[in-house]
C-alpha cells in the first residue's frame, strides 16, 4: 500500500474504504473521498475521515442510545486515558489481545471502536496498515494527537458506525473489536456488528473480540445491563452467549475470562 507523506492522508487508504450507504467504491475528491455511485462526499477534518452512514435500520430507542453514548464519549474523551482501572487492565489486556493475532508489517488491520487509541498506537508501531473506526469524533481527535509523526501515515482514522462499516469486503487480514459490542443497545445491533466485522475480514483472517463479562462470582454485585454516567448503555455477556454470538460468523479458536472483568475471544473468519 502506498502512503501519503502528509499526516492528513486518508486518501491513501481508498483501496480499503467504501461508501457506508451503498457499499460502492470511492474516488478522490477535492475535500475528501466521493462515492462513485451516490456521489456523496466524505470530508476530511483535522486528519479524520468522517463517514457515518446517512441512516441506519434501527428503531428510535436504539438510535437514541447510540447518540447518547456518542455525546458522552465526546465529553469524556480528554480524560479517558487517565482512568486508573483502565490503565491497569491494559497492562494485561493489550498483550493478551494482540499476541495471538501474529501481526506483521504486511498486516492490514481494522479496529472497530478504537476510542482514544489504547490499541491503535501499538498497532501503528508494528508497521501495520490500520483503519481505526469510532463514532466519537472527540475520541478520534485525542488519538490523532497521540500518534507519532513517523507512525501517523500508517493509520487512517474514520468516524463511522460499527453496524455499517465504511470498509471494503475482505480488505482486512486482522480485526479488533475490544470492549465495543457491550455498548450496542440490542441483540440485533450486536449481531450486525459481528457480521460486519466478518464481512470486511479476509477469508480465514484473524480477529480479537472482547466484551464485558457477567462474571459468575460477581453477579450479585454487577448488573447485567445499565448505563455508565447515566448515558452509556452496557450489556454484560455470559460465556455461552458471547461464544454463540461470535460463532454465527467466525470459527472460535479461544475464549477466556482470565482478565476477570472481560471475556476475550480469538477467532478465525469463515472461508
Amino acid at each position: 500500500m502506498a502512503f501519503s507523506a502528509s499526516a492528513a492522508q486518508p486518501l491513501a487508504f481508498l483501496d480499503a474504504l467504501c461508501c457506508p450507504d451503498d457499499g460502492a467504491d470511492l474516488r478522490a475528491g477535492e475535500g475528501g473521498p466521493v462515492c462513485v455511485r451516490c456521489k456523496r462526499g466524505f470530508p476530511v477534518e483535522d486528519g479524520i475521515l468522517r463517514m457515518p452512514p446517512l441512516a441506519e435500520a434501527w428503531d428510535a430507542g436504539e438510535l437514541a442510545d447510540i447518540e447518547s453514548e456518542r455525546r458522552q464519549r465526546d465529553l469524556e474523551a480528554r480524560h479517558y486515558d487517565r482512568l486508573l482501572g483502565l490503565r491497569l487492565l491494559s497492562l494485561f489486556e493489550i498483550p493478551a489481545t494482540l499476541r495471538p493475532l501474529r501481526l506483521g508489517p504486511a498486516a492490514c488491520v481494522l479496529e472497530v471502536g478504537c476510542g482514544t487509541g489504547r490499541f491503535t498506537t501499538r498497532l501503528a508501531v508494528r508497521g501495520s496498515a490500520v483503519v481505526a473506526v469510532d463514532h466519537s469524533l472527540a475520541s478520534l481527535q485525542v488519538l490523532r494527537r497521540k500518534l507519532r509523526p513517523e507512525h501517523s501515515d500508517r493509520v487512517c482514522l474514520v468516524q463511522g458506525s460499527a453496524t455499517c462499516l465504511p470498509v471494503r469486503a475482505g480488505w482486512a487480514t486482522h480485526a479488533l473489536a475490544c470492549q465495543m459490542l457491550e455498548h450496542l443497545p440490542s441483540s440485533a445491533m450486536r449481531a450486525q456488528a459481528v457480521a460486519e466485522l466478518s464481512r470486511v475480514l479476509a477469508p480465514a483472517g484473524r480477529a480479537a473480540v472482547s466484551a464485558y463479562w457477567h462474571t459468575p462470582g460477581l453477579r450479585g454485585v454487577l448488573r447485567r445491563e445499565g448505563r455508565h454516567s447515566g448515558a452509556i448503555f452496557f450489556h454484560r455477556f455470559d460465556r455461552r452467549e458471547f461464544g454463540a454470538l461470535l460463532e454465527t460468523d467466525f470459527h472460535l479458536r479461544s475464549l477466556t475470562g482470565f482478565l476477570i472483568y472481560i471475556l476475550l475471544a480469538h477467532c478465525q473468519n469463515k472461508d
